[in-house]
C-alpha cells in the first residue's frame, strides 16, 4: 500500500485512480516547520500507515518549489514516533 499525503487537490484527485494509494488531503505543507510537520502528520495518521511493519519509507520533497520532485529518503520506526 502507498499512502500519499499532499496539500494539491490535483495529486489527491489522481490518487483515487490507483487502488493501491490511499490519500489524505492536509492543509497547506508549512515551509518554516519542515520536518517536524512531516513527523507530527505521521504521528497524526500512524495507525493507518503502519498496518503490518515497522518500518516506512518516506520520500518527500525537500525544498519545494514549482515543478520540484521527490528528493529525499527517511526510513521511519514506528517506535521513532511513539517518543514523541
Amino acid at each position: 500500500m502507498i499512502t500519499v499525503f499532499t496539500d494539491s487537490t490535483k495529486t489527491f484527485m489522481y490518487s483515487k485512480f490507483w487502488k493501491n494509494v490511499q490519500a489524505y488531503k492536509i492543509n497547506k505543507f508549512d515551509k518554516a516547520k519542515k520536518i517536524n510537520y512531516i513527523i507530527n502528520t505521521l504521528s497524526k495518521y500512524k495507525k493507518s500507515i503502519f498496518f503490518g511493519d515497522k518500518n516506512i519509507a518516506l520520500i518527500y520533497i525537500l525544498n519545494p518549489k514549482k515543478g520540484s520532485r521527490a528528493n529525499s529518503l527517511s526510513i521511519i520506526n514506528k517506535n521513532d514516533l511513539t517518543k514523541l
